[in-house]
């Protein structure tokens, strides 16, 4: 994480975005230099009446009067992990697939995965996520995840069971409160 005291570029808008579900033109746009969706622009679990849900979505995320747009899909992405939208089918969008990408100075990392939870998109079981979150680099300054980690508004109805679960990932907030210690000791470094 970059210090503090080494600002990337002054007065940045961002807006963040998620979770839309077919509800993107109800959205208010604000003028930003850069928006980022952290995923689940569609609704349907299956793949094939995912995708004319997810077209609609990048028709208009592609068409918005912001310079930069970023996208990370999430576990109701089920057509882009399955392949029916790509990232060469939208060239004004970012599509962050636990990749990175730099914009004005800034390294942002994206990545879809969460813990299993039934059966969707980018889904990994919990212990294999230690090594998909230990492969994300360490210089990053913004990471975006669609789960959040756990213990962090993480809490949802199970659907057959009803019962309320929490679906965060652990890894993300350990991994969190590393870079969280990291930042802590450059701050430090940099008064």
């Amino acid at each position: 994480m970059r210090p503090y005291c080494e600002p990337a570029a002054k007065n940045m808008k961002i807006w963040f975005i998620s979770d839309t579900h077919n509800e993107h033109l109800g959205l208010k746009v604000p003028d930003v230099d850069l928006v980022i969706h952290c995923g689940d622009e569609a609704t349907h679990g299956n793949a094939w009446m995912n995708e004319p849900e997810s077209r609609r979505f990048f028709d208009w995320y592609s068409n918005l009067d912001t310079p930069t747009k970023v996208f990370v899909p999430g576990n109701h992405s089920t057509a882009i992990e399955q392949g029916l939208i790509r990232a060469e089918d939208y060239p004004a969008v970012h599509f962050l697939v636990h990749d990175q990408m730099e914009w004005n100075g800034l390294k942002i990392f994206g990545s879809p995965y969460t813990p299993r939870f039934h059966d969707w998109a980018y889904m990994k079981k919990r212990g294999k996520l230690d090594l998909v979150w230990q492969s994300i680099p360490d210089d990053i300054d913004i990471l975006i995840t669609h789960g959040p980690p756990k213990g962090v508004l993480d809490l949802t109805h199970d659907i057959e069971s009803h019962a309320i679960v929490q679906v965060g990932c652990a890894a993300v907030h350990q991994l969190r409160m590393l870079r969280s210690c990291r930042q802590t000791q450059k701050q430090r470094v940099c008064r």
